[in-house]
């Protein structure tokens, strides 16, 4: 196999990214591209995914693609990002044109597969709605074999509920990050209140599609010590049962907790490595 180190010229700046070629390719390989989450990068990723998308790649003759992001993110499709991705301006949707124009003027290419994790997979659902045929249906995932997963704080409930409606596109899995109450949420996330109403709303579509579907959702949020999350966690617990409602076999969701490390009281970093 080979790994290929590339970058292009884009919005006057170099991007990254790489190429995984295993030793035996298709004639007309896929694409399986893989977005990293936040503060990675594609070194980073393929290392946290232990080689898997590597190996996928080998064992169906496909090239894996690992974009890079500025700074470390991708503009994603959130509506509110605090991150230089959006304060820049950054075209990923550009970006990630550009890397299929390169491999496709190297070589006739087949499907191309997006996947990604946490900031990745918000990039993924950037591209599916605002770059419609740039990339294989959801469904194609599916098709080659792959089961379909979701990683969301619900800030779109319309294009969750488009997902959701299609059975071609709706996800297996769906890891719902629902951080804080609704009046909280634009203290703990910096988002707008309207906002915090959208992914309350959510919420209740992923509860449906539970009962009416099937569909796995986790529920979790992530806290601190004393923390207005860690404060108010009963009527969360409370407030999470209410919205989303019983689960298909009659019993109530569980809200996964998950504690930050090295964090002050206001959810700041202060472990090793802090600038």
């Amino acid at each position: 196999m080979t790994l290929e180190r590339r970058s292009l010229e884009l919005q006057d700046r170099t991007r990254k990214y790489l190429v995984y070629r295993p030793d035996t390719v298709a004639a007309k390989p896929d694409i399986l591209m893989f977005f990293h989450g936040s503060l990675q990068s594609a070194n980073v990723i393929r290392r946290f995914t232990n080689g898997t998308f590597d190996d996928l790649a080998t064992r169906h003759g496909m090239l894996a693609v690992y974009p890079t992001g500025v700074e470390q993110h991708f503009n994603d499709a959130r509506a509110t990002l605090p991150v230089a991705a959006r304060e820049l301006g950054i075209d990923d949707v550009a970006f990630t044109r550009a890397i299929l124009d390169e491999l496709r003027a190297e070589q006739e290419i087949g499907r191309v597969l997006l996947c990604g994790f946490s900031n990745g997979g918000q990039m993924v659902i950037r591209l599916l709605f605002d770059a419609p045929g740039l990339a294989d249906a959801a469904s194609r995932i599916r098709s080659a074999g792959f089961g379909l997963g979701l990683h969301t704080s619900g800030y779109a409930p319309r294009r969750l509920a488009a997902l959701l409606r299609d059975e071609a596109t709706r996800p297996d899995w769906v890891g719902f990050d629902v951080k804080a109450l609704p009046e909280h949420l634009p203290g703990v996330t910096g988002c707008t209140p309207a906002v915090a109403r959208r992914m309350w709303e959510s919420l209740g579509l992923l509860g449906h599609a539970a009962r009416e579907f099937g569909t796995a959702v986790q529920l979790r949020t992530t806290l601190w010590s004393d923390s207005i999350i860690d404060r108010h966690r009963d009527q969360l617990r409370e407030q999470v049962r209410l919205v989303f409602g019983a689960l298909p076999d009659g019993a109530e969701p569980e809200l996964v907790i998950q504690r930050a490390r090295d964090v002050d009281a206001d959810g700041v970093y202060q472990g090793p490595g802090r600038a």
